[in-house]
This record gives structure tokens, sequence and C-alpha cells, in this order.
């Protein structure tokens, strides 16, 4: 996969947001209500596009001329956590019209997830599949397989074959495990994600209530969508190796401390991301002035060199977890290259990610 092709700016993303000349949300819209909707697979399908954009788009294949590639792998796997706490419930939750626990018109996965979130009730639930599944430790591998396989001959075979409109054409295809869309379609998806995932949000409870024929109310609908299997920050692990070293210096003033809060780069509020790249030790106070803010390209060039010396840290002292996690921020990179540079490819795309969450989010910036 080659994303070098991509290069994102405050300049370039402001571009996407011409209406007269991209219609972006009227793209979009066309695409969520021209058609009939007779399951929430195509609300899926979008809402796990806005996730990806905005949280794994190093994932995105652009080095093909005009289109963007998707991993379908990465949209399953977001749909078994949209879908687990419909399904972990004692009340029924219609997804396709006509759904009932006596009706034999059922979608597709039911079955196959109702078994999984079983097998996983005595293991966390979503939140222990979720913790598993980051560290590529997933149990119940045949169930999950099976599951995977299911999920994804439903989504090439439902919502990628029947789209609705796009410029009067089917918007997305699919080869080689991967779904493609004109690279102007998914940067629209890009700068408009939050509004987008709102929207389907409240499409898929209006849908989900209409189909119940009212007997469920919106609220209790939309608790079972928004539901996230990360709860609250950890920072166990990376303090725990922190605390063993002699040295710690600020990683954003570069002073030495003797004492440190664990700060996540990405602030937690905006991610829910604890994954070890993202965890570095700061002064207190530091720590306490950043709080929910991002950090400018100046402060993180300045601290590329700390920032660096921690993630080696992290990756001799817990490698399995680390380069996993690393793994997934940069796309599931295989060329040889990129493994034997990870450092500077990951510096490289937390700055881009940093910048794209500040472009995307609005979020106010913070120096040292």
């Amino acid at each position: 996969m080659n994303n070098s092709n991509f290069t994102l700016n405050s300049e370039n993303l402001l571009k996407l947001i011409d209406m007269d000349k991209y219609k972006g949300i009227r793209n979009i819209s066309s695409i969520i209500s021209k058609d009939m909707k007779n399951t929430s697979y195509k609300l899926a399908l979008l809402r796990a596009f806005c996730d990806i954009s905005e949280k794994f788009f190093n994932c995105i294949d652009l080095s093909h001329k005009d289109k963007a590639g998707i991993p379908i792998d990465f949209v399953a796997d977001l749909w078994i956590l949209y879908y687990w706490e419909f399904i972990n419930s004692d009340k029924f939750f219609p997804q396709r019209r006509g759904e009932s626990p006596e009706s034999f018109r059922k979608i597709a996965f039911r079955n196959e997830l109702t078994d999984f979130v079983e097998k996983y009730r005595d293991s966390g639930g979503l939140s222990g599949f979720y913790n598993d599944y980051i560290n590529n430790k997933v149990q119940f591998p045949k169930l999950y397989n099976k599951l995977k396989d299911k999920l994804k001959n439903t989504i090439i075979k439902g919502p990628v074959f029947y789209s609705g409109n796009y410029n009067g054409e089917n918007p997305f295809n699919y080869s080689n495990n991967q779904i493609w869309m004109d690279s102007e379609l998914w940067y629209e998806i890009t700068a408009f994600n939050y509004l987008i995932r709102e929207s389907v949000i409240l499409k898929w409870v209006e849908f989900v209530r209409e189909i119940s024929e009212l007997t469920i109310g919106a609220g209790t609908i939309l608790e079972k969508l928004i539901i996230n299997p990360v709860h609250e920050r950890d920072v166990s692990n990376a303090r725990d190796v922190f605390m063993k070293l002699d040295d710690i210096k600020c990683v954003w003033t570069h002073g030495s401390i003797k004492k440190f809060e664990v700060d996540h780069i990405i602030p937690f509020s905006l991610w829910k991301n604890n994954d070890l790249w993202n965890l570095l030790p700061t002064r207190p106070d530091v720590n306490n002035r950043k709080r929910d803010k991002l950090p400018t390209n100046k402060l993180l060039i300045s601290s590329k060199d700390l920032i660096i010396h921690y993630w080696q840290i992290l990756e001799k002292d817990l490698p399995i977890r680390f380069l996993q996690e690393v793994n997934k921020f940069n796309g599931n990179f295989k060329d040889e290259y990129m493994i034997k540079n990870w450092e500077n490819i990951t510096f490289k795309n937390l700055v881009k990610s940093i910048e794209y969450t500040a472009i995307q989010r609005g979020c106010e910036r913070w120096e040292a």
C-alpha cells in the first residue's frame, strides 16, 4: 500500500470544503437519502467510512489515480462494534424491515454475531472483545472468522452494490479486499465526517424506531449506537514502563522531572485512544495546561527526538502490544522499508493525524 502521494495540510483540506466545486454535503446527502432503506446496512457503511477517515486514514490506498481504497476488514470490524449492543440485549432491536424474533427475515449476520456476543459475555463483553482486537488476540477465532466472512459478504452484496446515487452512478465497488470510491467522494467524507456521522446516527435511530412500529424509544436506540468500547483513560502499562527509568524528561518542555503524569498526545476526549504510541510522560502542571488541546507542529518537531526515544523504550519493554498498535496506526504496512523505519514513519503519521484532527474538529492548538 502506497500512501506517499497523500499530503494533508490546512490549505488542501479547506479547498475540499467548496460547495460550488465539490457539492460535498449534497453528494453525501444523496447517497444517504435517495433509495429505500430496507436494512441499516448503508448507514453502518457510511458510519464506518467516517470513523476510518478520522482515525485510520493511514490505511487508505490512494496509490490509484482518482480512486480511494478502504480495506473491507476495517469496515467489518467496525460493524461488530456498531451492532454489538443491539444483539447484547434482552430486547429485540430490528435492523431490517419485517425482522422480528419469530421472522425468517433477519439481517444476514445476526446468528453469527449472536453466537460471538454470547461467547464473549464471560470474557469482558464489548470492552473485552475490543481490548483483544487491538492486541490481535481475539478469542474464539473460528467464530470470529466465520462472523467476519459473513459480514464482508453482506457488505459487498448489500450496501456496496446498492448504495444509491452519486453523480448518476453507484458510488462504490469492491475488488482486492478493498471498497473503492472516487477520491473526490472520499475527500468529501473526510472533510465533513463529523456532520455525516451525526446525521447517519440520527437516521439510524429514526429507522429502527420506524421499523419497530414506534415500540422502542429513540433514546434507547441512541444509547445502543453511541456506546464506546473504550470507557476510560488507561495509562497503567505506559506508566509502569516510565517508572523504571532513571532519568525522565518532560516530552513537551524537555527538562528532567522527578514527578510525571502520562499525557495522551492526541487527547482521549477526541480519539478515545489508549495506544502506547499516544502515551508519553510530561510534567504534571504542563499536562494540566495542555488538557484537551492538540500540540502545534512546531512543538511536535522540537519534541521529535524525545517522542521517538520513549517509543523505542515502550517497544523494547512491551514489544508485541506496541508494534501491533503502531502497525494499525500506520495502516498495517508490510513493506520492509517501512518496517525498518517505523519510527520516522510513525512520527510523520502522528504529525499528519494531529493536523488532520485539528482541522476536522476545530481544535485549539497548544505550545508548551
